[in-house]
Order: structure tokens, then C-alpha cells, then sequence
């Protein structure tokens, strides 16, 4: 659908609700495809669905990552950016600090 551009953005915002994982992972990255500016709140929400989805080997918020890098306005790149600090932070107040290898590596993750 995001082959579709503009038009498929409604219908594919209406499929981030869908109860089955697969759909909303598609949908995320269908929203990516259109490169719209208009799907990035929807896109921000989606950062925290961490449903995995057995058939791509990613979650839900990878797709959302994806899609924001994708269509890379400065509401999404923002979006982006304050998800990493929330994921340096958090590595930080799990403890990492005290190993700074552990700290390296889990922030490579993030």
C-alpha cells in the first residue's frame, strides 16, 4: 500500500490499531514507503509497540524506526533522537555505568 503514496496513508494508519502484529508491521512500514510527514505522530506511538513479529526476525518498533529514518523530516529524526536518549538513559540507570564495556556494548543496541 505504501506504493500508493499519499492516498494509502488513512487506511494504513487505521491498520496501526489492528489486533494481529503482522498487519501493524506492515502498515509501519507501508507508512515509511509513502514517506509521509503526516504518518510521523502515528509512527512516534508506534516506537513503543515491541510486539514481535516471527516472520520479519523484528519488532513493531523497528519497522517504526525504519519508517521515521525513512522519511526523515524534523519531526521524525527529533522522534529518533529523543528514543535514543531515553535508551542511553535507561542503560545507564540499569547499572551499565559501572562497566563501561557493558555500557559500549548495550548502547550499540540501543
Amino acid at each position: 500500500l505504501g506504493e500508493f503514496g499519499e492516498a494509502s496513508v488513512p487506511h494504513l494508519l487505521k491498520g496501526l490499531q489492528h489486533e494481529n502484529k503482522s498487519v501493524r508491521y506492515a502498515c509501519v512500514t507501508g507508512l515509511g514507503q509513502t514517506g509521509s510527514a503526516a504518518a510521523v505522530p502515528d509512527l512516534i506511538i508506534s516506537l513503543h509497540d515491541t510486539e514481535y513479529v516471527p516472520t520479519m526476525g523484528k519488532m513493531v518498533c523497528d519497522a517504526a524506526i525504519n519508517a521515521l529514518k525513512t522519511i526523515g523530516s524534523d519531526h521524525a529524526l527529533a522522534a529518533l533522537a529523543g528514543q535514543l536518549a531515553y535508551g542511553y538513559a535507561l542503560v545507564r540507570s540499569l547499572g551499565f555505568g559501572k562497566d563501561q564495556g557493558a555500557a559500549l556494548r548495550a548502547e550499540k543496541v540501543i
